[in-house]
């Protein structure tokens, strides 16, 4: 089950993954709505949670700092509706 927040016209979906070895990673989609459409990406990053709630918490945090502009490259990448 995911977790979302609506930030800045944007939803973030938190939905970490379970790892073999039974700690959690960072899997973040940040969706746009326009009208019907729907414009979505989908954002990874490497810290590693021992909890499914860290890891929700982290994704949240990761998906509102791109939002934010803290990372050039990936502010490129949120999702536009034309």
């Amino acid at each position: 089950m995911s977790e979302e927040v609506k930030y800045k016209g944007f939803v973030i979906e938190a939905d970490p993954e379970l790892l073999d070895t039974g700690r959690w990673s960072t899997f973040v989609e940040i969706h746009r709505r326009s009208g019907s459409r729907v414009s979505s990406r989908v954002f990874r990053e490497y810290p590693i949670y021992d909890t499914r709630e860290e890891a929700i918490t982290g994704c949240l945090e990761f998906g509102k700092r791109i939002i934010d502009g803290e990372f050039p490259d990936l502010i490129k990448k949120l999702p536009r509706i034309l």
